[in-house]
This record gives structure tokens, C-alpha cells and sequence, in this order.
């Protein structure tokens, strides 16, 4: 059934019943285009998988995905010669010219209604010289996306890093105040990533949701600044956090796309490594600052690559072209289906370990506590966000090399080796003494763990998830990760401010030990590469 599945997708065929789903369907033949092929085609295409993009007379025109059709244009006397590039490998359901004449005699009826469907959907493939100069290319809008993303990422991994230090050092707050901010920021956070999958799944919503959320963020992080209070600065980092996460699922559910039948695991490694060692940015930013000012002054600062982020978010906007009216699915929040079948068992083994994965800014306080009782360069908060770098480079490194491994192992291997190796690290927080050479290295084991964990959890989803549960999926998994995020790091907090900092970091132990039990139970994460229809 997974042609009539790619027929409902088409607007074409939308008003079409099962009857003439069958007709239609049983004249269709599949094609499979590799990825970077060109072709001009006048008989009709239907794509069931893949990204291509459409140009006349060299001229970008707009992108095709699921659901578009290519060819149609000639069948009601439209120009001809528009020529049509494979981004990924696309799969296409076929119609040529002999079996378009014989579906005309057979059934008038669906001859009528699909002729009246492609007039309304049709559109010139020619643009005012004005419009084609005003048309960004697929790759122009690509790499101006990428830069906005990552200049977004750095002010945002700079407002992170300077938290501790503001909230506890600024305002005097105790470390519960701060689990209770970063808890509510990864509530809001849980909440905007899981809508934002099933938004996403329109592309037309898709470059407005990232203008937002660059907006958003770099602002309500920057107006942490003149905080009074640490409910204030609750109320904004939820903000910004939850701008955030509208675009999260994005970024992921893009990466199989691109991959196409290739490994998800080396796309999925690459994509991460570029956004931990992008975010490394911001933490150098901070520690700059910090260096030279007080914390306000370095919040402020985190508005430059937050606003240049905007700027080219705005101007990217403003040069795209709609996308096509195809692909159009009303939101549609799926959580059910994701903890289903053999998705839900990978996805209660995450589940699990989240619950005990406090975010990070934890042990940069720890870190910032422990150096204040010894004499360092540049003080102790400026050191503990130096040596958080340290996480950032071997949360790349370890994704990079884990995104390799993944095209050859399953995704729970990896991820029990990276829960053993994040519980070590946690323990070296709490116990070793408190030198600059014995934190680096725990932060260079949470980090490693953390990227394995990271990229093993996408690239399973990946791998397991039906190709149009695929946008829910990740923005499930995004809401896992920082709902999961809030009660670990609430408790963690409560544990850290009412029995001791070493007590508050083995608060993971136990969950984290319950995830390894059943990842080593149940054999999760199939080794398929190619989406399921």
C-alpha cells in the first residue's frame, strides 16, 4: 500500500476514493533516481522519497519533496524544459506518455478530476528577471541557514555557561534556585520541541519557526542580563529555551533525509560534531568576557552572534521562494505510535537514562565550588567555563568517530558504553580533589559520554522509525531528552542542597543503572539504513 500512500500525499489525487486509487495506482511503475543525478522528464513523476530541486534555464525554482510531481505541466500545455537535480535518492512513481493515454480512455471520471487538479496546481515555471535575482539557490540558503544556526547555537551555549555564575554568584541564589531555572527551561523546552515536530512536518512553517526561534532566544537570553531575581531569570531562560526547541526537530529530522540510503550514523556524527564544536563559541565568548568584566556585562555580550543570527535568518526569509503547496499536513502530535512496537522499547531505554541526565550546568558549578578553595588564573567561575570547553571538544570528537561506528554496530551498544563512562565521570566530580588537571579530565569523560549517547539515540530513531512517523519521532525524542533533563536536574539539586554536592551527583546512579539493565535486556536499535514506507 505504499503507493496509494505516496498518491494521498499529492493534492492531485486527494479528492480521489479507493477505487480510482487502485486504477491509478496500477499504471504507475517506480523509478529510483541516485542522489546528484539531472534529468528533464515530461512524462509524469510523482516522488514517494527524497529531496530534488527544480530549475529552469538554470535558474533555481523551488525544492520537491514527498507528494510533488514533476512532468505535470506538459500535460496541460505548459512550457517543457525545466530540468530536475537529485539531492538525495529519490524514488519516484512513473507515468509515461502511452499509460497517461490509456488511464484517459479507460476512466474519463479520473481522467477529468486529475486534468481539473493539475490546472489549479500548475503554475508558470518562468519569474520576472527581478524575482530570479531576488531567489537565493538550494546551496546559497543551505550554507546562510547553517551560519544563522550556528551563531544562534554560540550565544546561546554562552548565555548556558554563564548561568551558574550569575544565578548563585550574582544573585546569591542557592543551587537548588539554579536546578529549579534550568528545570523549567528544559520543561519549556520538552513542550516547544514536541509541537515543533509535528509543525515542522509543513515546510512552509519551517523557515518562519527558525526566524522565531533565533528571535526569541537571543533576546530572553539577553534580557537574563538585568534580572533581579532567580524566578526572573526562571521566566526567561523558559522562554528562551522554549523558542529553541521549536526549530530542534528540524535539524534532526533533516539528517536522514540527506542520507538517503547511506549510513545515518557518519551523517548523524558529522551533523553533531559541527554543533558541539560550533558551541564551543559560546563558552569562549563567556570566558572572554568574564575575563575583562563582571557576568551582566558578559550576558549582554551573548546578544552580538544571537542578533547576527537574526539578520541572516531575516534575509534568508525574504530571498526563499514558497515552498510547494504538496507537502502540507496539518500538525499532528504522534506520541503514541513512537512508544509502540520496536521504537517504544528504544525509546523507554532513553527514556530512562534522561531521567538522570542533569544538564551540565550542574557540574560547571561544581567545578566553579571546588576551585574556589584554590588559587587560579582568571578566577574560579572564568576556569570552570574554560574547562566546559573541554566537554563541548570531546562531545564533537566522540560523536564524529561514534557516527562512524554506528553504520557498523547497533545504536545500545554504544549507549551502554557511554552511560558506564558518563557514571565514572560523575563519580570523579564528587570525589577526586579539586584540581585543574582531575576536573579536565572528567570533563573530557562526560563529554565523550555525552556525545556517544547523543548521536546513538538519533541515529537509532533513525534507523527504526517509519519514514512518516519520522518528524514525530525526533520531536519525541527532543521532549524526552529535556523533560528528562527537568527531573533529573531538579533532583539532583534538591539531593546536592540538602545532603551534600558529592550526594547530588550520584543522584544518576540508580536510573542510570536501571537504563543499562534494560539496554542490556532487550536488544534495541535494527540495523536498517533505508526509511521505512
Amino acid at each position: 500500500m505504499a503507493t496509494h500512500e505516496a498518491l494521498r500525499r499529492s493534492p492531485l489525487f486527494r479528492t480521489f476514493g479507493d477505487r480510482e486509487y487502485d486504477e491509478v495506482a496500477a499504471l504507475l511503475v517506480e523509478r529510483v533516481f541516485p542522489a546528484g543525478s539531472e534529468f528533464s522528464e515530461a512524462s509524469f513523476l510523482l516522488i514517494a522519497a527524497g529531496r530534488a530541486s527544480l530549475t529552469v534555464d538554470g535558474e533555481p525554482v523551488r525544492s520537491l519533496g514527498p507528494g510533488d510531481h514533476i512532468g505535470a505541466a506538459a500535460f496541460v500545455g505548459l512550457p517543457r524544459g525545466a530540468r530536475v537535480t537529485a539531492l538525495t535518492e529519490l524514488r519516484c512513481l512513473a507515468m509515461p506518455w502511452p499509460v497517461f493515454r490509456q488511464l484517459l480512455d479507460a476512466s474519463p471520471r479520473v481522467a477529468s478530476e486529475l486534468l481539473t487538479a493539475m490546472g489549479a496546481q500548475s503554475v508558470p515555471l518562468s519569474d520576472t528577471a527581478e524575482n530570479k535575482r531576488r531567489e537565493l539557490s538550494a546551496r546559497t540558503r543551505h550554507r546562510a541557514s547553517g551560519i544563522a544556526s550556528h551563531l544562534s547555537t554560540a550565544s546561546d551555549e554562552a548565555a548556558t555557561a554563564l548561568l551558574p555564575a550569575f544565578v548563585v554568584g550574582t544573585l546569591g541564589a542557592s543551587p537548588l534556585a539554579l536546578g529549579l531555572v534550568e528545570g523549567l527551561a528544559n520543561a519549556a523546552d520538552g513542550v516547544a520541541r514536541l509541537g515543533g515536530g509535528a509543525l515542522s512536518e509543513n515546510p512552509r512553517r519551517r523557515p518562519l519557526i527558525s526566524l522565531v526561534a533565533f528571535t526569541l532566544t537571543t533576546l530572553l537570553n539577553g534580557l537574563v542580563a538585568i534580572a533581579a531575581t532567580s524566578p526572573q531569570v526562571g521566566v526567561l531562560r523558559a522562554g528562551a529555551s522554549g523558542a529553541r526547541g521549536l526549530r530542534s526537530p528540524q535539524r534532526y529530522a533533516a539528517v536522514p533525509e540527506r542520507a538517503g540510503t547511506g549510513g545515518y550514523g557518519k551523517e548523524f556524527g558529522r551533523e553533531r560534531a559541527i554543533h558541539h564544536l560550533v558551541s564551543v563559541a559560546g563558552p569562549l565568548l563567556a570566558f572572554a568576557i568574564l575575563a575583562l568584566a563582571d557576568v551582566r556585562t558578559a550576558l549582554v555580550a551573548t546578544l552580538v552572534p544571537g542578533l547576527l543570527a537574526v539578520a541572516i535568518g531575516t534575509w534568508v526569509i525574504r530571498r526563499t521562494p514558497p515552498p510547494s503547496a504538496a507537502a502540507s499536513p496539518p500538525p499532528r502530535l504522534r506520541v503514541r505510535a513512537v512508544f509502540q512496537g520496536p521504537l517504544g522499547r528504544f525509546m523507554a531505554g532513553i527514556t530512562l537514562f534522561e531521567l538522570a541526565n542533569f544538564a551540565a550546568v550542574l557540574l560547571i558549578l561544581r567545578t566553579t565550588k571546588l576551585l574556589e578553595q584554590r588559587d587560579v588564573p582568571f578566577g574560579a567561575a572564568a576556569m570552570a567555563v574554560l574547562l566546559y570547553l573541554l566537554w563541548r571538544l570531546a562531545a564533537s570528537a566522540s560523536t564524529y568517530r561514534s557516527g562512524h561506528q554506528l553504520d557498523r554496530h547497533r545504536p545500545v551498544d554504544l549507549m551502554r558504553a557511554g552511560v558506564i563512562t558518563l557514571l565514572i565521570s560523575y563519580a570523579g566530580f564528587a570525589f577526586l580533589p579539586g584540581t585543574v588537571l582531575g576536573l579536565a579530565v572528567c570533563f573530557v569523560l562526560a563529554g565523550a559520554a555525552a556525545g556517544a549517547v547523543d548521536v546513538a539515540e538519533h541515529v537509532g530513531v533513525a534507523q527504526i522509525a517509519p519514514e512518516p512517523l519520522r518528524w514525530s519521532a525526533f520531536g519525541t525524542l527532543s521532549a524526552v531528552r529535556s523533560f528528562g533533563r527537568l527531573t533529573a536536574t531538579i533532583g539532583a539539586t534538591a539531593v546536592w542542597t540538602f545532603l551534600g554536592a558529592e550526594f547530588g551527583l550520584l543522584f544518576a546512579a540508580p536510573l542510570m543503572l536501571a537504563a543499562l539493565a534494560v539496554m542490556v535486556s532487550r536488544p534495541s536499535g535494527r540495523r536498517r539504513q533505508t526509511p521505512a514506507n
